[in-house]
C-alpha cells in the first residue's frame, strides 16, 4: 500500500505508517521556515524510530544545512561488523558540537534515536537510543564560537541535501522535532 507521495503506508510498526527511502532518489523535504529553523537555539530535540535495510556509510537520516559547513545532520558515518555508527553534528564557527556511538545501529532493525542540544558554545549533543541515554560515547565534543545559521536551508529527511547524495535504505517514522530539551523521562 503506497500514499500519494510513493510511500508505503503498511509497514509492521505501531504507527503503521512508516516511510520507505529507496536508497537512490526519494527523501522528503519538508522546507524551511519559523518552526523549523535553528531549532536547537535555546534547545531542542529531535526524535525518530528508523529501521536501515542496508549498511553504508555517510547516509543521512535527516539533515538542515547546506554544504555541510552549516546546520545539523543526523546520520551514520561509518558501517562495519553489520553495524552503523552513528552522528549527530551541529556546526560552528571553531568547533562542531558532535556526538558519535560505534556500532549502535543494527540492520532489519526499528531503533528509536533521539538527539538533545542546545546550540550555545560549550555544549555537547545529547544522544539517546530506545529510550535510554547512550554513555561510552566514541566522540563526545562540546561546541565553540557561534552556532552556523541554518535558516537558507530545507529540513531533509532521508537525504543529505549537499549534491543530491546520503540517501537513506530503509524506513523512518514519527519523524518530530521540538523547540526544547526533552528531558529523558519525556524521550520514547
Amino acid at each position: 500500500n503506497l500514499d500519494s507521495q510513493g510511500f508505503n503506508t503498511s509497514i509492521d510498526h505501531p504507527s503503521g505508517g512508516a516511510a520507505w527511502f529507496d536508497g537512490a532518489s526519494n527523501y522528503i523535504n519538508a522546507g524551511s521556515g519559523g518552526t523549523i529553523d535553528n531549532i536547537f537555539e535555546g534547545g531542542g530535540t529531535l526524535e525518530c524510530w528508523i529501521k536501515a535495510l542496508k549498511g553504508t556509510s555517510n547516509i543521512a537520516v535527516a539533515h538542515k544545512s547546506g554544504n555541510g559547513n552549516q546546520g545539523w545532520t543526523l546520520r551514520t558515518d561509518t558501517y562495519s561488523s553489520g553495524a552503523f555508527h552513528f552522528m549527530f553534528i551541529a556546526q560552528h564557527a571553531s568547533t562542531d558540537g558532535k556526538v558519535l556511538k560505534n556500532s549502535l545501529l543494527s540492520i532489519n532493525t526499528w531503533t528509536h534515536i533521539a538527539v538533545t542540544y542546545d546550540h550555545a558554545a560549550g555544549n555537547k549533543p545529547v544522544l539517546y537510543k530506545d529510550g535510554a541515554l547512550v554513555t561510552s560515547l566514541d566522540t563526545d565534543q562540546a561546541s565553540a564560537g557561534a552556532y552556523v545559521d541554518d535558516a537558507a536551508y530545507d529540513l531533509e529527511i532521508g537525504r543529505k541535501n549537499t549534491s543530491n547524495q546520503g540517501h537513506w535504505n530503509g524506513f523512518i517514522d514519527e519523524f518530530r522535532l521540538y523547540n526544547k530539551v526533552l528531558t529523558a523521562a519525556q524521550i520514547l
